[in-house]
Order: structure tokens, then sequence, then C-alpha cells
């Protein structure tokens, strides 16, 4: 970790300039959140907010867990420098995971820890999480620490795996860690160290039960659930390859002979899936660009290596 420490340096350095920004958009919301834990830490989301003018109860409109709001309870009331620096430990937290990530990941040849580090601390999306009062930054901390120690060390890994469902407590995106943390515990001996991955997820669900009388992520989904159509379905598919493209590094692994194949079906998918969405022009050749990335990045998997079978996942 040594040798990282300049990066993580440049990290800080670019986040210093926003310690004093002021709350912003949906920065808003988790600290009324958070107001509300600090009045009943039992029943956080029985605070009252001012929901698109009119006032509700925040278990019916505000769609995210309470572990935000449990961790800025202590200071909700805080100047903005006090608020933003009260998020740095879950920065320093995920910096750490993303040198264990590359340390296990990345070959040494091509940089190791500190590589990755690199690409991933520096992350337009993970700087604009990183600078602002959301579950974002410790969702991210949770996913990579908690996956990166996991899969780096045998001993003590189902510290590890409790870490990774803990992000479940800040966005319920992070359920996607559980059955990602059983395929890595299958694949390496450890599936019941693994297994803790459940632990932090039905302590929160058992919580909801007991304060609320029912599950808040369930109620969530009628809330949210406004584009459930199988037109919607088949497009969020498709935005999904086109994430993997777009967004990822696969794509940038390597070049096979199913790499052509691979890039046609993302193609056709892409195009379908503008089509039915009206694309044209700038929007339409990157829908293609990102979808044909995402088949390529595909294409790349080889069964005779886990990681990349755990990666594509």
């Amino acid at each position: 970790m040594k040798r990282a420490w300049p990066v993580c340096v440049l990290v800080v350095g670019m986040l210093l300039p926003f310690v004093t920004k002021p709350v912003h958009v949906d920065d808003a919301n988790f600290l009324r959140l958070a107001q509300g834990a600090a009045q009943d830490p039992w029943r956080p989301h029985d605070v009252l907010i001012n929901w698109q003018g009119t006032t509700e109860r925040a278990f019916d409109v505000l769609s995210n867990p309470p572990g935000l709001a449990w961790w800025l309870a202590p200071v909700h009331d805080a100047s903005e420098v006090v608020l933003h620096l009260w998020m740095w430990p879950w920065l320093a937290l995920a910096l750490w995971g993303c040198w264990r990530l590359g340390q296990v990941l990345v070959p040494a040849s091509a940089g190791g820890g500190r590589a990755a580090l690199l690409v991933l601390g520096t992350a337009p999306v993970v700087l604009l999480g990183a600078q602002s009062l959301t579950p974002d930054l410790p969702l991210f901390a949770c996913t990579v620490a908690g996956v990166g120690g996991f899969l780096g060390s045998s001993r003590r890994s189902w510290a590890w795996a409790l870490l990774a469902g803990f992000a479940f407590w800040f966005r319920y995106s992070g359920v996607c860690l559980v059955p990602l943390l059983l395929f890595a515990g299958w694949q390496r001996g450890r599936l019941r160290d693994a297994a803790m991955v459940l632990l932090p997820p039905v302590l929160l669900l058992g919580h909801d039960l007991a304060a609320y009388g029912q599950i808040h992520a369930t109620a969530m989904v009628g809330f949210q659930a406004v584009s459930g159509s199988g037109q919607d379905l088949v497009r969020k598919t498709v935005a999904s390859l086109a994430m993997l493209g777009g967004a990822g590094l696969l794509p940038l692994v390597s070049w096979n002979n199913r790499a052509v194949p691979g890039i046609l079906v993302g193609l056709i998918l892409g195009a379908g899936a503008a089509g039915m969405s009206g694309q044209t022009g700038l929007p339409l050749a990157m829908t293609l660009a990102s979808c044909a990335a995402g088949g390529l990045a595909f294409s790349t998997l080889r069964r005779a290596r886990r990681d990349d079978v755990l990666l594509a996942l």
C-alpha cells in the first residue's frame, strides 16, 4: 500500500475544494432522514418531509435504507465542512478497497493495486459520490472493500463478507452483492464464510418489521415501479449491456476469436433498443458503440478463469 499513497493524496487533493460545498439536490433528503434518526434512532423513516409540496412520512416517499441517516445523525446540524469530512472514513475505506481489488485481479505487470486505485479512485462517478451527502460513497466502500477483502484473503474472510452485506444498509441495490459473494465463496470453497453477507440484510429487514410493521424495501417497490412493462424491461437489459461496455474496463482486456460475434450481437441488441426509444444521431451512435463494446466484454469470458466469470457477473 506504500506505493499507492501518492494516488491517495491525489484523490484527496481533488476532493478538498468541495468540503465547503453547500447542501445539494438529494443531500437535503438524507439530511432530513438524519434528523429523523437523531430524533428517533429506531424509526428514522417516521420523520415528516415536504415531498413535492405535500407533507408526508419519509417511510412512504424516501426509497433508501436508513444506513446513511444513522451515520449522519450525530452531525446532522453541523456545518458543511464537518458534514463532508464526516464522510471521509468511507473514502479511506473505498480507496483501500480499490487497491485491494487491484492486488487480487490486476497483474503486477499491469500495475496491480496502484493501477486499480488510480483508475477507480479518480473515476468521475466516485469523485462525485465522495463530495455528496448521499449513500453512494458508503455503498461503494462496502462493495470494493468487502469484495476485495474477501477475494484477497482466506483469513477472516467472513468479516469481509459481512462488510459487503452492509452495502444493503445504504442502498437496497446492495442486495446484488449477496449472490455475488455467495458465488465467489462457492468458487473458493469458502461458502460458509461468504454466507455472512446475508446477515446485514436480514437484520435490517427484521428491524423494519419490528419498527414499522412492514418492510420498507418492499413498500418502495410499488412506489418506484413506474417502468415495468415488457418493452421497458428489454430496454433496461440492453442498458445494462451498454453500461458494461460504455463504463466498464472489460472491453479493453483482450481480443479473441469470439470478439466479432460478440460485437455483432451487441450491435443488434443496441439497434433494437434504440429503435424502441426513438433514438437518432449522436444518442443512437453512443448506444450502438456501448452495446458493441458490451458484447465484446462478454466475448472475453473464458470459463477456465474463475475471475473472468466473477467479473462478468
